[in-house]
C-alpha cells in the first residue's frame, strides 16, 4: 500500500541548524520515515545552493527562495501550504503565522491540518505591536480551525513545548580543539541561542561582567541584528566572556557543551528549545531564567534567576557538589520525560488517527489520553 505523505511546513529546513523546529523535524523524519513519505520545505536563503541536498533521512527537501522568518517567512509558509495541497495527505504546520489559510484549506480540500504553536508568540520582543496582535489572532485561528492543534497540558494550557532529545554522548576536546578554543583549560559556563532580546543575552553578559572570575562561552548569530552587534562590541573588553559565531557542526557543539560546568538558559517566551533539552540530556546543571515555563520544563530542579545580580550570585556561591546534583537531576528529568522515542510514538499514533478521520467523542478522548504529555485540541 502506498505510504501517506506528510508535508512539514514552517521550519528553516534540513539538515537542522540547532533551532527547535528544525531539530524536531529532523528527528520526526528519522524515526517515522519508514512509515510515511515526508516532504520538508526549506529556506533557500538559509541553505546556499552548494550545501543543498535533495533528501534527508528519506524525506524530500523542497527549497523556496525566502527567509523562514519575518515578512518573508509569512510568504514562505503561505506558498509552502499552497504547494503541499497538490500532493500531501497531512500538513504539519509548525508556527501560526500563516494560519489564516487553514479555514480555506479545510473548506476547499480534504487535507488534514495539524498545527503546533511556537510558544508565547505575542510576548516576543522582536515583534512590533501590529505584528503581536496579528500573531495573537493567528494563534486563535490555529486553535479553532486546524483539525488538531498540539499543545502542552503541563504548561500554560494552550501553548506547546514538543519534547525531544538528541544524542547525549559527551565527547572530550582534542588537542586541536583545545588549541582552537583557548578557554578550555579553565571551567566555563555555556550558552547556545539566537542573539535576540527575548533571550536576555544582555542580562547574562552583564552577570558575567559582574563575576569576572567565571568564564562564559556563548555561541550565536551576533551579526544578524544591531542588538547582537552592539552587545558583542560592548562586552569584547571582558576577557572572561567568549562570544563565538554560530556553530553548525553537531559534534563540535556537543564537545563545547559537554566540557562546560553549567548551561545558562535565559529564554523568556518561546516554544521548543532544543539547546536546553540537549544540555539536560548531557547532565549539565541548568541556570535558568525564573519563568513558569522554564520551571515546568526543568521540574523546578534547576537554579533560577531574575536578574544579572542574581545570576552572578549563583555563579559565585554555588558549591561544586550542588552543581553536580542539579546536573544529575536534569539528566534524570530529560531521560524520563523528553525522549525522541516517546515523541515519535505519539506522532505515529496521531497521524494514524487523523488520517482515519475519526470524529467521535470517544475517539477524541482516547486520542488525548494516549498522547499524554501533549495537549491535543480536536477541531473536527
Amino acid at each position: 500500500m502506498k505510504k501517506k505523505t506528510i508535508a512539514i511546513i514552517g521550519t528553516a529546513g534540513l539538515p537542522a541548524k540547532y533551532a527547535g523546529f528544525e531539530t524536531f523535524a529532523a528527528h520526526l523524519v528519522g524515526n517515522l520515515g519508514n512509515e510515511y513519505d515526508f516532504s520538508v520545505y526549506c529556506s533557500g536563503k538559509q541553505y546556499a545552493k552548494k550545501d543543498r541536498v535533495k533528501t534527508y533521512e528519506g524525506a524530500k527537501l523542497l527549497y523556496l527562495p525566502f527567509q523562514a522568518d519575518g515578512l518573508q517567512g509569512l510568504v514562505y509558509d503561505v506558498i509552502s501550504i499552497i504547494h503541499a495541497l497538490f500532493y500531501a495527505d497531512v500538513l504539519l504546520i509548525l508556527g501560526v503565522s500563516s494560519s489564516f489559510l487553514i479555514p480555506f484549506v479545510r473548506l476547499f480540500s480534504n487535507k488534514k491540518v495539524i498545527t503546533s504553536v511556537d510558544g508565547y508568540e505575542w510576548k516576543r520582543n522582536k515583534y512590533g505591536k501590529a505584528a503581536l496582535l496579528y500573531r495573537m489572532a493567528a494563534g486563535w485561528v490555529a486553535l479553532k480551525c486546524a483539525h488538531v492543534n498540539i499543545t502542552n497540558k503541563e504548561s500554560m494550557q494552550d501553548y506547546t513545548a514538543l519534547r525531544y532529545a538528541t544524542n547525549s554522548l559527551q565527547p572530550k576536546a582534542s588537542v586541536a580543539e583545545n588549541t582552537k578554543y583557548n578557554f578550555m583549560d579553565r571551567p566555563y559556563a555555556f550558552k547556545l541561542c539566537n542573539i535576540v532580546r527575548e533571550n536576555n543575552i544582555d542580562m547574562i553578559l552583564q552577570s558575567f561582567a559582574l563575576a569576572p572570575q567565571q568564564q562564559l562561552v556563548i555561541a550565536g548569530n551576533w551579526n544578524k541584528t544591531e542588538y547582537g552587534k552592539g552587545l558583542r562590541k560592548e562586552y569584547a573588553r571582558c576577557a572572561n566572556i567568549h562570544m563565538l559565531d554560530p556553530i553548525y557542526d553537531q559534534a563540535e557543539l556537543d564537545m563545547l557543551r559537554s566540557n562546560s560546568f553549567a548551561y545558562i538558559h535565559g529564554n523568556h517566551p518561546g516554544g521548543i528549545d532544543a539547546a536546553l533539552l540537549e544540555a539536560m540530556f548531557m547532565g549539565l546543571p541548568v541556570l535558568s531564567l525564573a519563568t513558569n515555563y522554564n520551571k515546568i520544563t526543568t521540574e523546578n530542579k534547576a537554579l533560577y534567576f531574575n536578574s544579572a545580580i542574581e545570576l552572578a550570585d549563583i555563579l559565585n556561591n554555588t558549591r561544586i557538589r550542588d552543581f553536580q546534583n542539579i546536573g544529575l537531576a536534569m539528566q534524570e528529568t530529560a531521560q524520563r520525560r523528553y525522549t525522541w522515542q516517546l515523541v515519535a510514538t505519539k506522532y505515529q499514533f496521531l497521524f494514524k488517527r487523523i488520517l482515519q478521520g475519526s470524529k467521535t467523542v470517544k475517539a477524541q478522548a482516547k486520542l488525548a489520553d494516549q498522547l499524554s504529555g501533549l495537549r491535543v485540541n480536536i477541531g473536527y
